[in-house]
């Protein structure tokens, strides 16, 4: 529960790969004109589901290629990975799998890519997204 004034909250205790789950409601405050007593009107509850980015680990295979490697979220279904090569810019779906992994082949030596998964996990009947916080880089090097 948080104040009657805020109208966010900071929780630090998030863990990956788990689905947390917040029911929200906002209200205001009403005065009565004729009478000058004010209360709270409250709207009904929203039930809202959130989980983490994964964390992305990555593995050279080749020269031009990578495999990225995450933990699997809770109720996972499956996993978009996208790619970019400059960090802000448009990213392009590499992949879309059902396991915890992905390789991404015909890379580019001597640049950076950044990268960010996705994760599609069902709660009940309904299927959620994990919300994008931040895209790991990696750069391919000549050794």
């Amino acid at each position: 529960k948080i104040a009657a004034d805020q109208t966010s909250f900071q929780f630090s205790e998030i863990q990956n790969s788990r689905i947390y789950r917040f029911r929200i409601r906002a209200f205001y405050k009403a005065e009565n004109p004729y009478t000058g007593i004010t209360r709270n009107v409250y709207g009904s509850y929203r039930t809202q589901y959130i989980c983490q980015q994964p964390k992305l680990k990555f593995r050279w295979n080749s020269k031009n290629s990578v495999q990225i490697s995450w933990n699997a979220v809770e109720n996972g279904v499956n996993y978009t990975v996208y790619l970019s090569e400059k960090r802000g810019g448009t990213y392009r779906k590499a992949a879309s799998v059902k396991t915890t992994q992905a390789t991404l082949k015909k890379l580019k030596m001597e640049t950076t890519y950044y990268v960010y998964v996705v994760a599609s996990y069902r709660v009940k009947d309904q299927t959620y997204k994990t919300a994008v916080s931040s895209a790991a880089s990696f750069r391919l090097q000549m050794k």
